[in-house]
């Protein structure tokens, strides 16, 4: 846990840290590569159009309030009518007004997971109602968007990429510093042949005493 009159790695002052809740409100734009229109990758796979690629795209208004967790700015779910997003906590104990949850930023809706356990063993839990599964016959590569704050003195923060439950990939603030929020761009992950099931993401709390955040923005997936 953090000492609210330690003084602050971002500003040198000896008010409570504020990094993270200045980037809430911070003017931010996803990267170039982000936003790029290129043709489909899946136009040529012999699985489109007759298995379409899932839609896994963060659509709608974040709403609700994260119970049992502290939320801050963050919201429970994505209220797409037709395949909303939405998280759970795997128990109480959490601190900081940090934002857990979806919120918008710079116009990007994103999913934050910044509070901090005061439990060991902590997890955030994301997944898609209705989700159209990854069809084990198809290739997919699953793409997204990550931005992290992280400092050796806090725990580390894993963020699991999962199809069908099973592990595909990870991303973690392991020896990663900064003290402050830093874009990493598109990540891609390559699902391995035979993979079939919904998409969804773990994040993995590494201790009680402080954290790293992490961030998830523009995930999709795409036929090759």
């Amino acid at each position: 846990m953090r000492d609210p009159h330690t003084i602050d790695r971002m500003t040198g002052s000896s008010q409570p840290p504020v990094r993270r809740r200045v980037a809430l409100t911070a003017a931010w734009t996803v990267p170039t590569v982000a936003v790029v229109a290129a043709a489909p990758a899946y136009a040529a796979s012999p699985c489109y159009p007759l298995v379409p690629c899932p839609n896994i795209a963060f659509t709608g208004t974040p709403t609700g309030t994260a119970a049992g967790v502290t939320s801050g700015a963050g919201r429970l779910s994505l209220n797409d009518p037709l395949r909303p997003w939405s998280f759970s906590a795997n128990g109480t104990g959490w601190t900081n007004t940090n934002a857990t949850g979806f919120n918008v930023v710079g116009g990007v809706t994103r999913f934050s997971a910044s509070s901090e356990p005061t439990t060991a063993g902590r997890a955030l839990t994301l997944t898609q109602t209705n989700a159209m599964p990854l069809n084990e016959a198809c290739r997919y590569v699953i793409t997204y968007g990550v931005i992290y704050w992280a400092n050796l003195a806090s725990a580390d923060i894993v963020m699991n990429v999962r199809v069908g439950g099973v592990i595909v990939g990870s991303f973690t603030t392991a020896g990663r510093t900064g003290s402050t929020n830093i874009d990493a761009g598109i990540q891609s992950i390559t699902v391995p042949a035979g993979s079939s099931g919904a998409v969804s993401f773990d994040f993995l709390f590494g201790g009680t005493s402080g954290s790293d955040d992490l961030h998830l923005y523009s995930p999709s997936v795409s036929c090759v």
